[in-house]
């Protein structure tokens, strides 16, 4: 769960908040509700980019193999028809 912060309490110590939203996001409060949000760039990244791209040399063999193992469920062979003969 997000930690919750008054405005004033994170402007005390802004720099322990700061190192803290490396690992996860602070939500800072105003009159008790939620108003903002510090978080990492990298989290900010995922959020906006909707992904963060990884090399494949990042991935364990684990991971790997459970990619090499995957198949897309057949309720979604329709979708290829949208594709038609497209190649990449």
């Amino acid at each position: 769960m997000t930690r919750i912060v008054s405005t004033s309490e994170f402007q005390r110590d802004f720099e322990r908040f700061q190192e803290e939203a490396k690992a996860e996001p602070i939500a800072i409060s105003r009159d008790g509700h939620a108003e903002s949000v510090l978080m990492s760039a990298e989290m900010y990244d995922l959020v906006v980019k909707g992904r963060i791209a990884r090399s494949v040399a990042d991935f364990d063999e684990a991971t790997l193999e459970a990619i090499r193992n995957s198949k897309v469920p057949g309720e979604f062979d329709h979708l290829d028809a949208l594709l038609g003969d497209w190649k990449p």
